[in-house]
């Protein structure tokens, strides 16, 4: 029940309006499948553009996955990510993510006693292990978390935590989503 973004990610060789039409093809059945999709269509200069102006968009590229398509281009865009997104005002980025944690926690609760904790959004929650990676990607420039092993950051040990930790949370928002039977994020 949670909601699904994509993004159309082109080259630019043909005219937007094709690509468009495409996008709203597939949209239309993803809606009719009743899914709470978000959508964009861009170039890599559109992703340039809107990262500098927008931190959810830099998040939202360090998250990106390929679904299908043309993987030179999506390699294309992955290494701008790094190396030109992410470069860029890194210290404004980490300082911004932890104002957005702060406020979250203002609003959502700072303490992990709650009787009816958000998973996402709470202290401790997913919003809350995402933001550490997204900090720790743009501090030590890496893909892989394993990479923070090898350069000396964290050990196994503290790695295998977070990922048990983000796991269980996933697992328990899943569940959390399966048994309300729509989007859901609050134990109570």
């Amino acid at each position: 029940y949670s909601d699904v973004d994509i993004m159309f990610l082109h080259d630019g060789s043909l005219a937007p309006e094709r690509v468009e039409s495409f996008a709203q093809k597939l949209l239309y059945f993803l809606w009719d499948l009743r899914l709470d999709v978000g959508y964009s269509v861009r170039t890599i200069a559109d992703c340039i553009e809107m990262a500098a102006a927008d931190t959810t968009v830099k998040t939202a590229l360090m998250d990106c996955r390929l679904l299908t398509g043309h993987p030179p281009l999506f390699e294309a865009l992955h290494k701008t990510v790094f190396s030109q997104i992410l470069t860029k005002s890194s210290d404004s980025f980490i300082k911004q993510k932890i104002a957005e944690m702060k406020k979250r926690r203002e609003k959502y609760g700072d303490t992990i006693y709650l009787l009816e904790p958000n998973i996402k959004e709470g202290e401790g929650g997913l919003r809350d292990l995402q933001t550490a990676l997204w900090v720790t990607r743009v501090k030590f420039k890496f893909n892989d978390p394993r990479e923070l092993i090898v350069k000396g950051i964290i050990s196994e040990e503290e790695l295998e935590v977070y990922r048990s930790a983000l796991d269980h949370l996933w697992r328990l928002r899943n569940e959390l989503h399966f048994h309300t039977r729509r989007k859901s994020d609050q134990i109570n």
